[in-house]
């Protein structure tokens, strides 16, 4: 998601004046976040609002894209978008634009699967481009983020697109000469993936995509979205960009990284993490974390690891066991949230449950409390936990 702004702040300059060759400044006084920016980070502010399963992602999308993107008119919105952005009733005008792949990344960063990835893509995508070739651009962006999160090398990635999407078949050096503005998903994705693929490092692929031409800042957007998931936003760079946010795109970014990390090591998966919200009554169960140990003194639901072998669900009742010295009925999932702390990164999964057997006891925390939903918001949570009570005191 990150190499998707930093390759349109890159490109903004060069949208309108190509330069088809790779030496260039990557930063100057003109850069600024297009549209492609914008729109990427309202995807993001949309992802963060949305429920725990995303099935309102889409009017949430609708929301966050209108709302983060209204303030700014003069960011190069398309005639037909800018027209949904500032319209009274804001619908689907069945467009196959690349603006549909160039703000779809954010979604491989939530996406807990391949099903997954694509479904989200759609949601995103269909509110303004629901042309089947927007759709197409959309999820094969989506997908290829998604798979270089996730370990792929370039070779089982270009596999991916030529199966499921484009065919790749001309290389830069072919495609360069004849190259001219497209607005198109499919004249911008496979050279955008083209540019990726040839590259050797995340600046070289941005540099590669700006060779192209054509429309700079969305070629260089898309590239940076693949390049940033595979390769990882160089510090530097990644600094410089962010100086180009101001303070409402930069908080987005702040957020969505907090939640969803940008960067990922090649493989690289969060560490499984199940809690209990114990159920009496009004009231539910939360516990203080003893001082000696990371997070100390804050409050968090009982749970832990999940270990291998276990699912999460038999992790509960054993950490319940162990922590509280009591037995839990589980009832069902009520919230899932995924948090980068310095010293580890977590999927948390947190179900509802109640007790089946014994009294709690302070086994490992400093105290426990019983406390109703409203009242939690008086205690200082653990940050993952308190995205849990967000949503819990959301959700009544």
């Amino acid at each position: 998601m990150f190499g998707a702004i930093v390759g349109d702040i890159v490109g903004s300059v060069y949208e309108f004046q190509n330069h088809r060759a790779k030496d260039f400044p990557l930063f100057s006084a003109g850069c600024f976040p297009t549209d492609d920016s914008i729109m990427t980070l309202a995807v993001a502010q949309a992802l963060l609002e949305s429920r725990v399963d995303f099935s309102d992602l889409g009017e949430q999308a609708v929301r966050w894209m209108r709302t983060v993107g209204q303030p700014y008119p003069e960011c190069g919105y398309g005639g037909r978008f800018y027209a949904w952005m500032y319209g009274d009733c804001p619908r689907p005008y069945h467009s196959f634009g690349n603006g549909a792949a160039m703000r779809v990344s954010p979604v491989a960063y939530a996406a807990r699967s391949l099903e997954e990835v694509k479904r989200l893509s759609r949601q995103v995508t269909e509110v303004t481009h629901d042309h089947p070739e927007g759709i197409k651009g959309a999820e094969a962006t989506a997908v290829l983020t998604w798979l270089a999160l996730q370990g792929a090398d370039k070779t089982e990635l270009a596999a991916r697109c030529r199966a499921d999407y484009y065919p790749l078949d001309l290389t830069l050096d072919q495609i360069r000469p004849a190259y001219r503005f497209d607005e198109t998903c499919q004249g911008t994705v496979p050279p955008a993936v083209e540019a990726f693929l040839e590259s050797g490092s995340f600046e070289d692929a941005i540099r590669n995509a700006i060779s192209l031409g054509g429309d700079s800042d969305t070629l260089a957007a898309i590239t940076g979205a693949i390049a940033g998931a595979y390769y990882g936003v160089p510090e530097e760079i990644g600094r410089t960009a962010r100086t180009y946010l101001d303070g409402r795109l930069a908080d987005i970014l702040d957020r969505f990284e907090g939640r969803f990390p940008l960067e990922r090591k090649p493989g690289e998966r969060p560490l499984e993490v199940a809690a209990a919200v114990i159920r009496d009554g009004e009231r539910v169960l939360i516990c203080r974390r003893p001082a000696h140990k990371a997070r100390g003194l804050l409050w968090e639901f009982p749970g832990g690891k999940v270990e291998p072998g276990e699912t999460a669900e038999e992790a509960l009742r054993r950490e319940c066991r162990e922590e509280l010295g009591v037995e839990v009925a589980i009832e069902g999932p009520c919230a899932e949230v995924t948090h980068r702390y310095p010293d580890v990164w977590i999927h948390l999964t947190c179900f509802w449950a109640s007790l089946a057997g014994g009294v709690p006891q302070k086994l490992e925390h400093e105290d426990l409390r019983w406390a109703a939903l409203p009242e939690l918001a008086g205690y200082e949570f653990c940050p993952a936990d308190r995205r849990v009570v967000e949503r819990l005191t959301a959700a009544g």
